[in-house]
């Protein structure tokens, strides 16, 4: 009789590590993914475009726009804003003026820019900066989040 109890055991302990084998192997989810897009930003795009600093002081107020191939528009969620600002610094012993660059930067999740990032770079901006928009993370219409091309003009 005890041989007959230890079979029922050896099934029965088979059984339920087959079963939750089995459970545990469910399909796995498909994987996003996401859509060839484009990023504009006032029609410029890419990280190589140049403008002048009057189409700078009017594009600065324009959207920053995320597009596929069909015309659709994905909302921005997040993005980088990097302004690089030439300036100068005078040297004290000498009093000689030489050019520097800095950056200035801040997260937003909006577009288009406050209205103080907007205002310092139309009275500011001078031949030799840049803008530059990076880590554009937009969402499609059934909430996949993705990244998006980076944007990068000069000013000339």
């Amino acid at each position: 009789m005890s041989k007959n109890i230890l079979s029922k055991i050896v099934l029965l302990v088979g059984i339920v590590l087959l079963g939750n084998n089995l459970i545990a192997q469910s399909k796995p989810k498909p994987k996003f993914k996401p859509p060839v897009v484009k990023t504009f930003f006032g029609g410029m795009r890419g990280t190589t475009d140049s403008v002048t600093i009057v189409t700078m002081q009017k594009l600065i107020d324009t959207t920053l726009q995320v597009v596929d191939a069909k015309g659709n528009i994905y909302p921005t969620t997040h993005f980088v804003f990097t302004f690089k600002r030439i300036g100068v610094v005078e040297n004290d012993s000498t009093g000689k003026v030489t050019p520097e660059s800095d950056l200035a930067a801040a997260e937003f999740t909006t577009t288009p820019l406050p209205d103080i990032w907007r205002k310092t770079i139309k009275e500011t901006v001078v031949a030799g900066e840049e803008i530059h928009f990076s880590d554009i993370i937009v969402t499609d219409n059934k909430g996949n989040y993705f990244y998006a091309p980076d944007v990068k003009i000069a000013i000339r």
